[in-house]
C-alpha cells in the first residue's frame, strides 16, 4: 500500500467527505506551500465556527440510499400470478374478469402490488396497472380506472383492439 500526502485525496474519498458534509480544502498553488501564512491569512483560511453540520440528516440520507440499493439489488421473485395495482374489490368487477378471460388468465391468481413494485418480480403472465392512457407492451397493461373502462364504450373498444393486437403479436 502506498502512502499519499494528506493534501491529495482520491475522488472516492472526496465524495465520501462531501456526503458527510465536510468541505475539502486545497492549496491554490505550490508556491504557497513553501511560504508560511501570516496571521491574517490564517484567519481567512479558518472555516467559520458558526457552521454546524446536521449529522442526523447526513446519517438518514446515507441510510435511505443504502435501503434503496438493497431494494435494487434484491433478487427478483418468481411468480405465475397476475400483478395488479387494482384493489381487491376491483378484482370482482365484470370488466376485470372479462379482460382476464380474453387473455386466457381467468383461473390465474392475482397479487396486489403498488406502482413500481412489479419490477421486483419476474416470469409473471401480466402486470395490469392504472395509467393515463391504454397501452400494452412487455407484459404490462396500463388502462384508465376500471370504472372509466366500464362506462366508456370508446375506451372498451380501444382496450379490446389493443388486447386483440397483443394476442396476434404473441403468436
Amino acid at each position: 500500500m502506498t502512502r499519499t500526502s494528506h493534501s491529495s485525496i482520491s475522488t472516492y474519498q472526496s465524495a465520501i467527505l462531501t456526503e458527510m458534509g465536510i468541505s475539502n480544502w486545497g492549496l491554490l498553488s505550490q508556491e504557497k506551500v513553501e511560504a508560511s501564512p501570516s496571521e491574517a491569512q490564517m484567519k481567512e483560511l479558518k472555516q467559520p465556527e458558526s457552521v454546524a453540520y446536521n449529522t442526523s440528516s447526513v446519517k438518514e440520507s446515507a441510510l435511505t440510499k443504502l435501503q434503496q440499493l438493497k431494494k435494487q439489488n434484491a433478487p427478483l421473485k418468481k411468480t405465475d400470478s397476475i400483478l395488479t395495482t387494482f384493489t381487491k374489490d376491483d378484482l370482482s368487477t365484470p370488466i376485470f374478469q372479462d379482460v382476464l378471460l380474453a387473455l386466457e388468465l381467468a383461473d390465474t391468481s392475482v397479487i396486489h402490488v403498488d406502482n413500481g413494485q412489479e419490477q421486483r418480480y419476474e416470469e409473471y403472465p401480466i402486470f395490469w396497472g392504472v395509467g393515463d392512457s391504454l397501452s400494452y407492451k412487455n407484459k404490462k397493461l396500463y388502462t384508465t380506472s376500471l370504472k372509466g373502462l366500464s362506462t366508456s364504450a370508446t375506451l372498451k373498444k380501444q382496450l379490446w383492439d389493443l388486447l386483440k393486437e397483443a394476442k396476434v403479436n404473441s403468436l
